[in-house]
């Protein structure tokens, strides 16, 4: 029976698909547990790509899974049917991969964390090779591993291998050219802020960049992630296959060219920063894992998703919980966060005066003392 996989997280396990021809009308009847509206978007692209594949139902054919089924579980399911109605051999192989109506197997998310730790043969989208690539040549790294990956462009290529066709192996794709990041070299008044930042990712800690508006302090952030060490295999692999998950990576190259920096806007939900939706996808500080996390204007982040990023940071990993399923996302990126020294943001500013009375001035200067502390930060001043 064709063999999928189903994402809880990052964690995978084997989704078999079955399929049996039953009484009524030629249609696609999907498995019990999916919502009236994805089931009948299932049935709809797969009934659509098995006729533009040369194989339109004859009679009604009924789905069976243990988990509802996904946009990335089309291809099993096509091939469960074309294969309950004699049209192709049967397969044990992992298949993955969205349909759409003309048959053409589009790319889907997570087939880099899908087929991590797996041993066999799986095929893939094309768009998805690069990941498929780079799984395999993971395993190939293990004593036991053992994974040959193909690729096919539409559900009639599948369907032709599985009758004694071929398939093109799964390839990285040539990098492209890259344009060259922010470089130090280009703030050479911001020695000192350099120094400091490097000081303290050497001590393990996350940094608070303070100083007036338009002083730099995002421009400094920009570069952080040139100060972070060169990133081992395995954390370059851990950091794609969390974008591949959301859907951010590019699915030919199969890993992220560099670690990540991502800067959420201050009126982000802690569903957006933490992670969350249906199915579960990472948030902004599992997305940054590996790399930067930067937060500017910090003090206008809502109190209570300041505190559950706080708490998501000391335990490395963010842990969300729905109505059918739980995950757990790795979270360890370095956090940089910026402020301005007053509420106007012009106290230090060498031409700008600053509005501010003493009153407010010392009450924004304890919410920065406190938001250093809860995040367990090392502020430094930043000069215009």
């Amino acid at each position: 029976m064709p063999t999928t996989i189903h994402l809880r997280g990052l964690a995978a396990e084997p989704l078999a698909i079955t399929a049996e021809p039953c009484a009524g009308d030629p249609r696609v009847l999907a498995p019990s547990g999916m919502s009236e509206p994805r089931a009948r978007e299932l049935a709809n692209r797969v009934r659509a790509a098995l006729a533009a594949a040369g194989q339109p139902l004859r009679r009604a054919v009924q789905l069976r899974a243990t988990h509802p089924l996904r946009p990335e579980h089309d291809l099993a399911a096509a091939v469960a049917v074309a294969a309950a109605l004699g049209a192709c051999t049967d397969t044990v192989a992992v298949l993955l991969g969205e349909l759409d109506l003309s048959g053409r197997i589009r790319r889907c998310r997570g087939v880099l964390p899908a087929l991590l730790g797996y041993d066999g043969a799986a095929v893939v989208p094309l768009e998805n090779s690069g990941e498929g690539a780079i799984a395999a040549a993971a395993a190939a790294a293990t004593p036991a591993g053992g994974l040959d990956v193909w690729t096919a462009d539409s559900l009639a290529d599948v369907l032709g291998w599985l009758r004694g066709g071929s398939l093109a192996p799964a390839e990285v794709a040539p990098p492209g050219c890259a344009e060259p990041g922010p470089l130090w070299s280009d703030l050479p008044n911001h020695t000192r802020e350099r120094t400091e930042i490097h000081a303290a990712i050497r001590a393990g800690r996350g940094v608070l960049l303070c100083g007036p508006a338009e002083s730099g302090k995002t421009m400094l952030a920009r570069r952080v992630p040139t100060l972070l060490p060169a990133w081992s295999c395995a954390e370059a692999i851990e950091s794609s296959a969390i974008h591949s998950l959301a859907g951010l990576l590019d699915g030919r190259r199969g890993l992220l060219e560099g670690r990540p920096f991502r800067a959420p806007h201050h009126t982000v939900s802690a569903a957006a920063l933490l992670g969350g939706g249906d199915p579960l996808r990472p948030g902004e500080v599992s997305l940054a894992h590996g790399g930067v996390l930067f937060i500017d204007e910090v003090l206008e982040f809502h109190w209570r998703v300041l505190g559950q990023l706080a708490a998501a940071l000391r335990r490395g990993v963010t842990a969300v919980a729905r109505a059918r399923e739980r995950a757990d996302f790795p979270a360890r990126p370095l956090l940089v966060a910026a402020v301005n020294p007053c509420p106007c943001g012009y106290a230090g500013h060498p031409s700008r005066r600053c509005a501010c009375s003493v009153e407010r001035v010392t009450a924004w200067r304890e919410r920065i003392n406190r938001a250093v502390a809860a995040l367990g930060l090392v502020e430094i001043e930043v000069s215009p």
